[in-house]
Parts: C-alpha cells; structure tokens; sequence
C-alpha cells in the first residue's frame, strides 16, 4: 500500500495484480516449493472461488472427481453445482486411501487433496502416496485440485512439500489461502 497507495483499490486486471502475483509465485517457490510462476498464479476473492472455476473450466456436468472422505463440505458443493460426479474415497491415518483410485472401475477426471492438513481430519497424506496419486493421475490423464490450506502450521519439523512440487507433468492446481501466506485473496497455481 506504501509502494502503490489508492492504486492499489482501483480495477485491476482480471488475474491479479502483477506485483501481487510475483510476490506469490515467488512465495510458494521458496516457503511451499512449487513451481509457480507469475503467469501461473490467479488471484481470486476465495478458495470457494478457485474451487468453482476449476469444476465448470475444466470438466463437463456428470464427469467424475474422487473427493476425500470425509470431505470439505465447500469442495463438494462447488463440484456438485458444476454438475460433476463426486466419488468418496476413504481415509486413514495416512490420509486417501489411493488404492481405491487404482481400483475403481470406472476412473475419474480428477481428485480432490487436502493433503497437507486433511479437512477435517487433519491427516497429513504420505509421500509414497501422494506419489502414487501422481502416477495416477499421469496414467489417466486427469488433474489434481490441491488444496494448500493452512500448510504451514506444524507442531513439529518442517511442512511437507506441496503435491504440485512433486507433479513433473504439471497436472496438479495448488490452491491456498493459509492465513499465514497474509495474502487477502486465493492463489490458484498450475
């Protein structure tokens, strides 16, 4: 606000402002190790937002997406009025269950990951399987919506990577809105 004083409240462009934007990207790189660039970060008014222009910009009504269960209630309503097809798949202290993906007999499109703080249970999802989400996703040519929120915060050790720094076929959208990021808005990264 200093820097751009009541410029700062005009319109701005639809993606976000680009300092902005660059103060994200360049964030996630250093504290959540994405691969987030300027051109690949959104700025929107909330997760809620994020989740609903994923459902209708990247499937079609009646497409499937695996969601944890139990599930954040938001994510589910987003997916649900985009008309997808929400497939729960169960937990356990290890976070999803990813063997069901590999089992189902009718693959999805996507899958839904809380997976550095499972909402609402709190499990952190293991490297080995969120690995194997990767790989599952890469076979099946789907996506990953990443939800980041509230990655920072730890009892002990550092946080864990993001599932999108892991991703080497850029297949997973990272969206956060940790309040200790201190940005006032979503960022949605690819």
């Amino acid at each position: 606000m200093q820097e751009y004083g009541t410029l700062a409240l005009l319109h701005s462009p639809p993606q976000g402002m680009e300092p902005l934007r660059r103060a994200i990207s360049d964030y996630l790189n250093l504290e959540r190790g994405a691969h987030a660039t300027l051109e690949r970060v959104l700025v929107l008014t909330s997760s809620q937002q994020a989740l609903t222009l994923c459902a209708t910009a990247l499937f079609d009504a009646g497409e499937r997406i695996y969601i944890e269960d139990p599930f954040y209630y938001g994510a589910r309503k987003a997916f649900d009025a985009a008309g997808l097809a929400c497939v729960p798949v169960p937990l356990d202290a290890d976070g999803m269950r990813v063997e069901h993906l590999r089992d189902a007999m009718q693959p999805a499109k996507a899958v839904f990951l809380t997976p550095s703080h499972q909402f609402p249970t709190g499990a952190t999802l293991a490297l080995d399987r969120r690995l194997a989400v990767i790989e599952w996703v890469r076979q099946h040519q789907a996506w990953i919506i990443e939800g980041d929120y509230d990655s920072e915060f730890h009892y002990a050790g550092k946080p864990t990577a993001c599932v999108q720094r892991l991703d080497p076929h850029e297949r997973t959208i990272d969206i956060g809105t940790s309040p200790s990021r201190c940005f006032p808005a979503c960022a949605l990264a690819t």
